[in-house]
């Protein structure tokens, strides 16, 4: 499997980047690193044009977007234009969001139960992965900062993630449930999991054998 798209240490634009990394993984070679950089190019600035033309008179700077970071709204918009993209390689990106509405969990075991079951369903109709949203603690304080991720794999003690920040030279990298909370992230659970910012995604090929 080809490396990931590597975010910087100081960037925000890991949600961008694990969309990339989420079709990179999907679609496999129909999807080249030429495509990978121009949907790169495309949702950096789909994201920046939305939100510039939702602030109106209190536009951003290109510099200051480069450390906003991107909103569960940014990913739903970004999902929509990455499939239009995608039209062109006769590939189709569908997606679902398991744990939105009355599905949200209020625990970390019913969290993680519920995204496993909604992943092994959609896994058993081909490859599928999850993009998911986390914050954890810094420094043994209060504060805290936020992530997006990709979920290649879970089971019942672990999440496998294709992650933008791993270290140099690794491929993947685990996320513990014991290690994750829903509430306020601890020493021993620094990993806070936002469950309404999840979505499931599977790319098909449309284009006939």
């Amino acid at each position: 499997m080809r490396r990931p798209f590597k975010q910087g240490d100081m960037d925000g634009f890991c949600g961008i980047y694990t969309l990339v990394n989420a079709i990179k993984y999907l679609a496999g070679l129909k999807f080249t690193e030429d495509d990978a950089s121009g949907l790169f190019r495309e949702l950096v600035r789909v994201v920046f044009k939305r939100n510039n033309r939702r602030r109106k008179n209190k536009s951003k700077s290109p510099v200051d977007f480069i450390w906003e970071g991107t909103s569960v709204h940014d990913i739903s918009h970004m999902l929509r234009k990455t499939k239009h993209f995608l039209e062109s390689k006769k590939l189709d990106l569908v997606w679902q969001k398991p744990l939105q509405g009355r599905r949200r969990p209020k625990k970390i075991d019913q969290y993680w139960k519920q995204l496993q079951t909604s992943f092994e369903g959609c896994c058993s109709q081909g490859r599928c992965v999850a993009i998911v949203d986390y914050n954890w603690q810094l420094d043994n304080s209060n504060r805290e900062r936020g992530h997006w991720t990709c979920v290649t794999n879970m089971t019942e003690k672990t999440m496998i993630l294709l992650d933008s920040c791993m270290k140099k030279g690794r491929r993947f990298s685990k996320l513990s449930r014991l290690r994750c909370t829903l509430g306020i992230p601890t020493n021993g659970k620094p990993y806070r999991l936002l469950a309404h910012n999840v979505s499931i995604l599977r790319v098909i090929d449309t284009e006939p054998a």
